[in-house]
């Protein structure tokens, strides 16, 4: 008899990029879900401002700080395997767990609130009533959310984000005559340019994203040896979330005019550049959103449920209550009357810049532990640069608000 054929062995490019396909997890989906729809709002609402000379290098700046913070959180993962809001409030005291946990939860609930309002946006573009639109999207990122297991949510997430290049797609199709005439021109500084910067370092990199590397790369069981994937998987997440930025900073460059308070900023974009246009971008918006109300809802469930422990069972039941509840605070700020949803946007990336020095605070002061983290504790240069990170925020925010 002949022996059976062994099937062809796949060449070393497949096996490649199988093992590269295989890294990506927590830090690109955390990255992703950063350019949530409040953030994707926030930087087209930027790039009108025509100042692309100062917003592109600000972002990329704030590119490489994100790496350093998220690389501070895998780092912990790995070296103790338990989550984050434990470790605090273990190391640093209940009280300055509890705080923190209840402080950062407001803020996820007004960043959610944000999640919320694009894709309810996004539906209205679509044709269908702003406050039906807001329940179907609190209804399908329920359950999502509610799929149980890390592993398996990981997976369905990481599909759902390929719907991002719906943004590519918008900014191809802008018809002739649209385009940045002298995008690298800087125009005299606007009234609110300060606060724009202060919006996009929150959109770049926001406490909740600490919390969701660190307790996703628990959740999914990386081991130490995993570091070089871990931090592969964070360096193309970052380099994902600066082009799409890029991307919608550049379609708000490329539109003539301001929104000025228009409620819906698809209803500009639609009126600048056509309804394709807005069609692609308003798929892309209801997927940012999609993608952060999921990750936030989870981050901010963790980050509660160990900062006020109780037994696995009653874990379980809280982070669902936290996640239900969360939602349908969110819904309820986003259908309140008068609000104008692009500086809701805004202001919501503001906010977590004023209080991401808190999570770096924490963060550091657990990294910087080396009977905690052993050889993966910060080195001194790594040390410096936290310090000089947590004074830019500071920095940022005197310059914003005083």
């Amino acid at each position: 008899m002949n022996a059976p054929i062994p099937p062809p062995r796949p060449s070393r490019l497949s096996r490649s990029v199988m093992v590269a396909l295989a890294a990506l997890g927590p830090g690109i989906l955390g990255l992703m879900a950063d350019n949530d729809a409040g953030g994707m709002m926030s930087y087209l609402l930027t790039g009108a401002q025509h100042e692309l000379r100062l917003f592109i290098p600000a972002l990329l700046a704030m590119g490489a700080a994100t790496v350093f913070i998220q690389d501070m959180a895998l780092r912990l993962a790995l070296a103790t395997r338990l989550p984050f809001q434990r470790l605090v409030r273990e190391r640093l005291g209940s009280g300055a767990a509890q705080l923190q946990a209840l402080l950062l939860h407001a803020l996820n609930t007004i960043v959610l609130a944000t999640e919320v309002s694009g894709m309810g946006l996004a539906l209205q573009w679509a044709g269908m009533p702003f406050t039906a639109a807001v329940g179907v999207a609190v209804a399908i990122t329920a359950a999502i959310a509610m799929r149980g297991r890390y592993q398996s949510l990981e997976r369905l997430l990481l599909v759902v984000g390929v719907l991002n290049l719906a943004f590519v797609a918008a900014l191809f199709w802008l018809p002739a005559g649209h385009g940045v005439e002298s995008p690298w021109q800087l125009a005299p500084p606007a009234a609110d340019t300060n606060f724009l910067l202060l919006a996009l370092a929150g959109n770049a990199v926001a406490p909740w994203m600490v919390y969701w590397q660190e307790n996703a790369v628990v959740a999914r069981g990386m081991k130490v040896w995993e570091l070089r994937r871990g931090r592969f998987d964070l360096l193309v997440g970052v380099l994902v979330q600066m082009a799409m930025a890029t991307v919608v900073l550049w379609i708000g460059a490329s539109l003539h005019g301001s929104p000025g308070n228009v409620f819906n900023p698809l209803q500009w974009m639609g009126a600048n550049a056509g309804a394709r246009v807005a069609d692609l971008f308003a798929v892309g918006l209801f997927d940012a959103g999609l993608l952060a109300a999921v990750t936030i809802g989870f981050s901010s469930s963790w980050m509660v449920t160990e900062a006020f422990p109780a037994e696995p069972a009653t874990q379980r039941q809280r982070r669902s209550a936290i996640q239900a509840g969360s939602l349908l605070a969110a819904a309820a700020l986003v259908v309140l009357p008068g609000w104008h949803q692009g500086f809701l946007a805004l202001f919501a990336q503001a906010l977590a810049a004023l209080l991401m020095p808190i999570a770096l605070v924490f963060l550091g002061s657990l990294t910087n532990d080396e009977s905690l983290v052993g050889r993966l504790a910060n080195q001194p240069w790594q040390r410096l640069l936290w310090v000089a990170l947590a004074a830019v925020f500071l920095a940022l925010a005197a310059a914003a608000w005083l």
